[in-house]
């Protein structure tokens, strides 16, 4: 497929979450801010269609949102900040070179990645983990899937 002649227009103003499919909107509050990341740093190497056909059709949506114009909303991350043994936070970095980890928009970024952009903007939230919250949710996540995941 032809991406060559595709240009992004993104949404970064005044945007309206309601358009996303699935995202929870409650992560979202006023410290949610747009930061530009070269796309090595937030995702690795995905196909452009994985021959799952509700993924291949959302990829075609939105390949023909980017061809009409429609802006686009920027991937939603999450920058996960935890407590060191001394009280400092410290941007946690287990999932990325950037150490976001990647909430919403995996369609948009292996597109981005397929028209040869290097840098994209992503909507970016803060969430900090205690020590305390983390057990909590190593407690749930042993209660919902029988084990330990994140």
């Amino acid at each position: 497929m032809n991406l060559g002649n595709l240009k992004i227009v993104w949404w970064l103003e005044e945007i309206d979450l309601s358009k996303l499919h699935d995202f929870p909107t409650d992560y979202i509050n006023v410290k949610t801010r747009v930061e530009y990341y070269q796309l090595d740093q937030i995702s690795e190497y995905q196909p452009l269609f994985y021959g799952d056909s509700g993924d291949d059709k959302r990829m075609l949506n939105l390949i023909e949102l980017v061809r009409t114009g429609t802006p686009i909303i920027p991937p939603i991350c999450m920058q996960e900040w935890r407590q060191n043994s001394c009280g400092v936070w410290e941007k946690h970095r287990n999932r990325t070179a950037s150490g976001l980890a990647v909430f919403d928009g995996a369609h948009r970024i292996i597109l981005c990645r397929a028209m040869n952009l290097d840098i994209i903007p992503a909507l970016v939230f803060d969430e900090f983990f205690t020590i305390e919250k983390f057990m909590l949710q190593h407690k749930l996540n042993v209660l919902k899937y029988g084990c330990s995941i994140g």
